[in-house]
């Protein structure tokens, strides 16, 4: 590496879903060099951002490659430029209208918090059960794009932010995708908002083995498990009793950003365990009375 006496520069960073990365995720980690401006367009037919850097006269940062996802290009870059990778939390059951397996009128909520020195961009994505993202309208939009103050915290309902009726019955999930590390939870409601969920946290990694640690009949248990990835996923369930005896085991396909919401199928109380050739993410609600939600539980093996 060299040291040079500059001005400005200018940086074109191309590849792979660079089209998607959005202003705020370019960073340069070098004393004395900022990014001015930011560009979009074309280099050698593929998608690219140009950034002009720029510099108070003395002698900058040593030249370095360009990071992209882990991967370099070689590039005559002052400094180091890093596109931050977006903070991605799962909310794996979004449930709105009358719910026929729980026999209540529900809404869903969350808040989501960052703190950081930087404004985030919180970005929510909403799909259906079959794996479609929910409609969108001119007032609502999906994926629906947020911009938080740093520090800050926004709690909404989903019909706040996604067009959805609260009095049709609707099945689903969402992701939040937020331009700085931040924590989530999200809470169910009945239609009067007299009975609510604890809360859960937003879930965080997908798994291909875990746990739904309790399921009941008599508490209404109802799990949605849901496929953030882009192929179908292919599913085990089984009921386990409290016993460890294993009385059912049900295949199951999830569509790619799909989801499957089911009640606990098997007399007498016990877990579930769910076994997937692709990671998934999940969530179960139980309670006659008080309202209780648990997130899934990672296990180190599969069950077959």
């Amino acid at each position: 590496f060299r040291r040079v006496l500059f001005r400005s520069a200018t940086a074109i960073v191309s590849g792979t879903g660079i089209d998607s990365v959005l202003d705020s995720q370019f960073e340069i980690t070098g004393t004395g060099v900022r990014i001015t401006r930011v560009s979009r367009g074309t280099s050698g037919g593929n998608p690219a951002v140009s950034l002009l850097l720029s510099a108070d006269l003395g002698t900058a940062p040593g030249l370095r490659s360009i990071i992209l996802n882990g991967s370099s290009e070689v590039a005559f870059v002052p400094g180091s430029i890093k596109i931050r990778q977006p903070d991605v939390s799962y909310m794996p059951m979004l449930l709105t209208g009358l719910n026929a397996k729980l026999g209540e009128l529900l809404r869903t909520g969350l808040a989501f918090i960052t703190d950081t020195i930087r404004q985030s961009t919180l970005t929510y994505t909403a799909y259906s059960s079959n794996g479609n993202l929910v409609a969108s309208t001119s007032t609502y939009p999906n994926p629906s794009t947020y911009l938080m103050n740093a520090s800050a915290q926004r709690a909404a309902l989903d019909s706040e932010i996604f067009a959805l009726n609260p009095s049709v019955s609707s099945e689903g999930w969402m992701q939040l995708r937020s331009t700085e590390p931040g924590a989530g939870l999200f809470l169910v409601f009945d239609s009067g908002f007299s009975r609510i969920t604890d809360g859960t946290g937003l879930v965080r990694t997908p798994s291909q083995n875990f746990v739904l640690p309790f399921g009941s009949g008599a508490e209404k248990t109802l799990f949605s498990i849901a496929n953030p990835g882009e192929v179908a996923a292919t599913v085990s369930l089984q009921s386990v009793l409290d016993n460890g005896s294993v009385v059912a085991t049900a295949p199951r396909t999830i569509p790619a950003h799909g989801n499957i919401t089911e009640n606990w199928g098997v007399s007498g109380t016990g877990y579930l365990r769910v076994n997937s050739d692709v990671p998934l993410v999940a969530t179960e609600l139980f309670g006659t009375n008080d309202l209780s939600a648990l997130t899934g539980t990672q296990i180190g093996r599969a069950h077959v």
